[in-house]
């Protein structure tokens, strides 16, 4: 009797991490640091104004993570239910898109179900939110549901028309700084410009995250409709574009420097200058090939290895800069 006493509570702590384990694959939260960063800098900014309270960031984090990962379960929907998931056969944990509907792991009634959960508890949480801090967290809020949700899902579809890009790079640049600024001021004040011209450069990043993972997926994308930036582009431009991204946020960091909008602390982010190098060289070695060379070297992996390296130093990238960027708020 004493023995499954003790086995019982332990077999259900292994059943429910064993549960969040798999929700955690399901949901993509290993690649969450995409909306935690700008969150972590919205509240880093509010923090050098004189204005931070524990509990509201929190709440903050946990509803845009919230939002996030129903987001990327919705993605994975309506990607299936247009064919784009079926006919990639170069997946990695980068690219390729979902495998929960693909495998059969989950059928799309239980991801949708799932989903809903996510919103649901988003608005749970900017309604919570709201009481103290205004009506505006839950306009925040649902800007922030709409463009997760219009991504892919109809009428807009905006990863379908060449907006998917701008979409994520609102969404987690400055919709989310700023949003996480005002939970914890209270307002919209001059620290808000701060937090603007701080969420442009991880906007930038984000959507180069975006853009990167769309290379291995450019023929799929394009065989079903979906007709993203690097879809619409040659590849050579394509990478030229990329390089812009990862390189137009130190531009952006320098010029608000001058400007007096950032603090000069924030030039600590140029130690993360190496990363965006190397994400190009690694792209532009993968696709500024020929056809021909660059067909041989696919046969070998060596596409395919250059190209998960540009998807990790752009993510680590964007890490990086978000994080020296809170770092330079702290310190002034």
């Amino acid at each position: 009797m004493g023995t499954g006493a003790v086995k019982g509570p332990v077999y259900t702590i292994r059943r429910i991490l064993n549960v969040l384990w798999f929700w955690a694959g399901a949901t993509r939260a290993a690649f969450s640091s995409a909306s935690m960063v700008p969150v972590a800098l919205g509240g880093a900014v509010a923090a050098s104004h004189g204005s931070f309270a524990t509990v509201p960031f929190l709440l903050s984090a946990a509803g845009v993570l919230a939002l996030h990962l129903g987001a990327n379960l919705v993605n994975d929907y309506y990607d299936f239910a247009s064919g784009a998931d079926e006919i990639r056969d170069d997946r990695t944990p980068f690219y390729g898109g979902g495998t929960i509907l693909v495998n059969g792991t989950l059928d799309p009634y239980e991801v949708s179900q799932a989903y809903r959960a996510l919103f649901a508890a988003a608005a749970l949480i900017s309604l919570i939110l709201a009481v103290s801090r205004g009506p505006a967290v839950v306009a925040l809020g649902l800007a922030g549901f709409l463009c997760g949700y219009c991504y892919t899902a109809p009428p807009l579809r905006l990863s379908y028309i060449g907006l998917g890009e701008a979409t994520i790079g609102l969404s987690f640049g400055p919709l989310t700084v700023i949003s996480v600024y005002y939970v914890q001021a209270g307002r919209l004040d001059a620290g808000a410009l701060e937090a603007l011209a701080a969420s442009l450069p991880v906007g930038l990043l984000v959507a180069a995250i975006v853009f990167v993972n769309e290379f291995p997926d450019r023929a799929a994308d394009s065989a079903c409709g979906k007709r993203t930036l690097v879809a619409r582009l040659s590849l050579r431009t394509a990478a030229a574009g990329y390089a812009a991204l990862v390189l137009a946020p130190f531009a952006v960091i320098a010029a608000a420097i001058s400007l007096g909008w950032l603090p000069r602390a924030t030039a600590l982010t140029y130690l993360a200058a190496p990363l965006a190098f190397l994400g190009i060289r690694n792209l532009r070695a993968a696709y500024g090939l020929s056809a021909s060379r660059r067909a041989a070297a696919a046969s070998g992996g060596y596409v395919a290895s250059c190209q998960v390296a540009a998807s990790l130093f752009t993510i680590l990238l964007h890490l990086a800069v978000g994080l020296l960027l809170s770092l330079g708020f702290m310190l002034g």
